[in-house]
């Protein structure tokens, strides 16, 4: 049941000047059709976006704005009670819509099976992987709006620290895997994540700016044993922040890991296979010997130039940083 209250804060009112209301529950039809039958301009507030139905986003008229807290949770911290942060949060239902399909397009391919730290490390990657980093201001603004320090930015492919922050943050809320936003004001943002019943350091704009190709280091996920002593995410000066105790995993706990994710998008491609004989040559995937096995049952008819292809690009796309060009990690 959708839960309705106005409210009213004053640096948002100055901002837009429309009524505001905080959304609590599943968004519904009802709730839909309510708004819109008022002829006043609306903010609707949200915690997130995982109750958000997109399809429901386009019934919506244009008297109705989005505000999305995620990160910037400016009810209750007092920073990002400033309009240059509360901007950020702001979408027309059209905008958050087409966000939204983004996300689920890659929650798609998640294994309910897998752990959080699994469905967060291919967050992680797939993410990297398809962003850009762009900095210089030419490249921030879209139509007059400055997208990269938002969830916007996923629209165009381009984000900074601050908005690289926010999509993981928005990313791990929807799966319900524990996070927060950290930001060091005017100079860095970044993810503090609850995995294995640990806290993490992720730096998914490092991962981003740092990638060779698609092939995207697994050191900005959680491996950092020096993060907060990084100049970078020295938050001494930030009286609203936590330095939580940070446990890095090391190298064969993410090998592991990604070993899962790589496993589990070959037995999806090849299901109707017998699958078991692989097993060896993926455990020890990055030598030669699962590469020549392939090869081998390709050339005997076993399976298909099709099917070959499709295991093939999977693992490109999906874990692309586990192949003989990794120098990162040893599998």
């Amino acid at each position: 049941m959708t839960k309705l209250k106005r409210v009213r804060f004053a640096n948002l009112r100055r901002l837009t000047k429309k009524d505001m209301y905080i959304v609590e529950g599943i968004l519904t039809e009802s709730d839909v059709n309510y708004f819109n039958s008022l002829k006043n301009e609306i903010i609707l507030i949200f915690k997130n976006t995982k109750n958000i139905d997109r399809r429901l986003l386009e019934q919506f008229n244009d008297n109705i704005t989005i505000s999305i807290l995620g990160g910037l949770d400016y009810i209750n911290k007092a920073k990002y009670s400033k309009p240059s942060y509360i901007n950020r949060t702001l979408y027309s239902p059209k905008q958050l819509s087409q966000i939204i399909e983004y996300f689920e397009n890659i929650e798609k391919n998640i294994n309910s099976n897998w752990t959080d730290t699994q469905k967060s490390l291919y967050l992680y990657n797939k993410l990297a992987s398809s962003l850009h980093y762009k900095y210089d201001s030419e490249h921030s603004y879209e139509n007059g709006e400055d997208v990269v320090r938002s969830l916007k930015g996923l629209l165009y492919g381009k984000l900074v620290c601050s908005g690289f922050a926010l999509v993981f943050k928005e990313a791990m809320d929807r799966l319900e895997i524990p996070s927060i936003y950290q930001n060091k004001a005017s100079h860095h943002s970044w993810n503090i994540v609850k995995l294995d019943g640990h806290y993490r350091g992720i730096e998914l704009t490092r991962a981003c700016y740092n990638k060779d190709g698609n092939i995207i280091s697994p050191w900005y996920f959680g491996m950092d044993v020096n993060f907060y002593e990084d100049e970078h995410h020295d938050i001494s000066g930030e009286a609203e922040e936590e330095k939580y105790d940070l446990v890095p995993f090391d190298s064969e706990e993410i090998a592991e890991n990604y070993l899962t994710i790589v496993r589990s998008f070959i037995y999806k491609k090849i299901k109707n296979k017998n699958f078991g004989k692989y097993e060896k040559y993926i455990m020890e995937y990055g030598n030669e010997a699962f590469w020549k096995q392939l090869d081998k049952d390709l050339k005997s008819g076993i399976i298909s130039n099709e099917e070959a292809m499709q295991i093939l690009f999977n693992i490109k796309n999906h874990c692309s940083m586990i192949n003989n060009h990794t120098k990162k990690i040893k599998l």
